[in-house]
């Protein structure tokens, strides 16, 4: 089947319903870059730090063949048809990735990458020699002590569930 076929991609979205895997791939071929191009704007440059434009196109593709498996998606018939709902999951991957960096326990959007750290007078290895330091500190080591006995007494336990096995 010719790429360039208008009627390919129709017939390609039949046979990824039908589970055909090489229809699969056609489709990665065809629209995977489109994809991308699209994520790259909606991505945030913090959220880029854990996840970029790519990861989004992947997962994006991803949930669309996850769906077609699960027969969602019935009424999608043509080309506009499937690049809609691509691109409404890829921006749904977009947004969901921009929300996940921004989250508290990520540092509500204020930790600062690598890269940044050098942006100001001094190079970036030194600020990250301030903020690591040769020790750890005090509090960390008290953890760390902590969760290592806590583990040793826990030890035996676990040896004797693995030999009951």
């Amino acid at each position: 089947m010719n790429a360039d076929d208008p009627g390919s991609v129709t017939i390609w979205v039949d046979a990824l319903r039908a589970g055909d895997p090489e229809a699969a791939r056609q489709l990665w071929r065809r629209y995977f870059q489109s994809l991308v191009r699209l994520a790259r704007p909606k991505l945030q440059a913090r959220a880029r730090a854990a996840a970029d434009e790519e990861d989004v196109a992947l997962s994006a593709f991803d949930s669309f063949c996850d769906g077609m498996a699960q027969g969602r998606f019935p009424d999608l018939a043509d080309r506009d048809d499937l690049w809609r709902v691509l691109v409404i999951i890829a921006a749904r991957k977009a947004a969901h990735q921009n929300r996940r960096e921004l989250r508290q326990k990520r540092g509500g959007g204020r930790v600062r990458r690598e890269a940044e750290l050098g942006a100001g007078p001094e190079p970036a290895g030194e600020v990250l020699a301030q903020i690591v330091g040769a020790e750890p500190s005090p509090e960390f080591a008290a953890i760390v002590a902590d969760e290592c006995a806590r583990r040793l007494r826990r030890l035996p336990e676990e040896a004797l569930r693995q030999v009951a096995r």
